[in-house]
């Protein structure tokens, strides 16, 4: 939206707040008829609007499209990022141990915390925390319980936003199948707590080894400036 013609926006914030509109709704003052008709064309070859017996209507894309927009300042609004966040634990000769992840692309190149995935358009997130399970480490779980809801926004110094995340962290339970260790964007690790408290590993600032206080769904907000993780 931010980078449409302003004409093209005027048109589409009209036709968002009406059912349709005619072409004399759609005038502006000190814009010739000809400029407002060809912004119209291209509107409707972006597929953003229709004409249908005279009358212009937003298509589904347009709709989508305002739907990101800020009613105010007419720009398009940034989202935050719904993703899983994989709490996997299980227990090898009595010692309990951690599935996590090296991360190998950026941002935050070489830090190591849990497993994630972003949740595509119209899927579950335990479809999605099946998915990533077995697309990034090849293995399958028996069950996977929503525990926890977690937002992270990481700011820079001047307060702009870096990262906005909300996270549906996912304890999975059940693993089987053969482990596979590296992706290419990342190394697949199992660690031990005191991987976690003698620091062995260059993790993520807000990592744990444990997640759940309680068998409650709880909520989190994590705001802070991005000083340690190295965007």
């Amino acid at each position: 939206m931010n980078e449409l013609h302003f004409i093209q926006q005027h048109i589409l914030n009209y036709l968002s707040r009406c059912e349709s509109a005619q072409f004399s709704d759609l005038q502006m003052e000190k814009i010739e008829s000809e400029h407002l008709n060809y912004h119209l064309k291209t509107l409707v070859k972006l597929n953003l609007v229709s004409k249908s017996k005279g009358q212009y209507f937003l298509t589904i894309e347009g709709k989508k499209l305002v739907n990101k927009v800020d009613s105010e300042s007419k720009k398009e609004e940034a989202q935050p990022k719904p993703a899983v966040i994989l709490s996997v634990i299980t227990e090898v000769n009595s010692i309990r141990m951690a599935l996590v992840c090296r991360r190998l692309k950026h941002p935050y190149f070489g830090k190591v915390g849990r497993l994630t995935g972003k949740i595509k358009q119209g899927e579950s997130i335990y479809d999605t925390a099946s998915r990533e399970l077995k697309e990034e480490t090849n293995l399958e779980a028996q069950e996977f319980m929503l525990r926890r809801i977690y937002r992270k926004v990481r700011n820079d110094a001047n307060g702009n936003c870096l990262n906005d995340s909300i996270f549906f962290v996912m304890e999975v339970k059940g693993i089987t199948g053969e482990l596979k260790t590296n992706n290419g964007v990342q190394e697949n690790i199992w660690i031990t707590e005191k991987d976690v408290i003698n620091k062995n590993y260059d993790f993520f600032g807000d990592f744990t080894f444990g997640w759940f206080e309680s068998e409650e769904l709880t909520y989190a907000e994590n705001i802070d400036i991005e000083n340690k993780d190295r965007f």
